[in-house]
């Protein structure tokens, strides 16, 4: 008779002849043995700092008796440990193998994945100052993931590693910026000489000095005065940083007119107006 063993294990088969006169017993002990099954997992976050190290966990089956591991660009490079731990320097794309092996035979399998190493955050303040005290301030971020901004004038601290800030007077002011990411913080600070200029940007035509755009800063509502001057408002031009128009009226305005920023999001614009006199430009701040 044939029979098949699904389970690997150690069997004992029994023989029995049976004849009228007596029985007689054979035993047999039976070993059946089944390939090994690779199989490992690893965290879905890899992120160190300096260094990354990545433990790989084993999930072969139970007759694995082998471990061949291959680890290019970790340390070490190779290991025969059921669950290594491989080291990684360098942020990058890599690939593990491991090669299961028993008296059966040998399976392969392997995973690519994501090495993130990081360095400690270094940060370095850049800025520019326009018309109106309004400064765009940006950091030259290496390693760094968040930014926080104290502009040295009472006002809240700001984060975002890019923003925008009016002053609301000239002098020397100390600019703290603090980066920070996994690792650790890093804090510069900056003596910055502002100078608020409240005059227009770019003029033609008339004098333009009594049109007055308020508050600057705004959280909403721009006022735009100009009550003060024998002339005609006739368009109304919002420009963001980019230079890119996103807003634009163009009717015969009354003296005292107001604009909604409410559906902007923070930071400086260019406003221009053109009047029958001629043209202005301001800069000025939605908080």
């Amino acid at each position: 008779p044939q029979h098949t063993f699904l389970p690997e294990n150690t069997y004992t088969i029994l023989l029995y002849a049976i004849s009228a006169c007596d029985t007689a017993v054979a035993t047999a002990v039976v070993s059946t043995f089944l390939a090994p099954t690779a199989d490992f997992t690893l965290p879905d976050s890899l992120i160190g700092c300096l260094t990354t190290a990545v433990p790989f966990t084993n999930n072969s089956s139970a007759n694995v008796q082998t471990f061949q591991w291959s680890f290019p660009g970790g340390a070490p490079a190779m290991s025969t440990a059921a669950n290594p731990v491989v080291t990684y320097t360098q942020s990058g794309m890599y690939t593990a193998q491991l090669i299961a092996g028993n008296n059966v035979g040998t399976d392969t399998t392997l995973q690519t994945f994501v090495v993130q190493t990081l360095g400690f955050p270094v940060a370095a303040i850049s800025y520019v100052v326009n018309a109106g005290g309004v400064v765009h301030f940006s950091n030259v971020l290496v390693d760094g993931t968040t930014c926080l901004w104290d502009f040295g004038d009472g006002s809240p601290s700001v984060s975002g590693c890019e923003t925008d800030h009016q002053y609301a007077q000239s002098g020397v002011y100390i600019i703290t910026l603090t980066a920070t990411n996994a690792c650790g913080a890093a804090v510069i600070q900056e003596n910055s000489t502002i100078v608020v200029n409240s005059t227009a940007v770019w003029e033609t035509g008339t004098d333009f000095s009594d049109v007055r755009l308020s508050p600057n800063p705004t959280d909403n509502l721009l006022r735009i005065d100009y009550t003060g001057m024998n002339a005609q408002l006739l368009e109304i031009e919002l420009f963001n940083i980019a230079g890119t128009r996103i807003l634009h009226r163009q009717e015969h305005f009354s003296p005292l007119t107001e604009v909604s920023l409410a559906n902007f999001p923070a930071g400086a614009y260019q406003v221009r107006l053109r009047f029958e006199e001629g043209e202005v430009q301001r800069i000025i701040l939605r908080l």
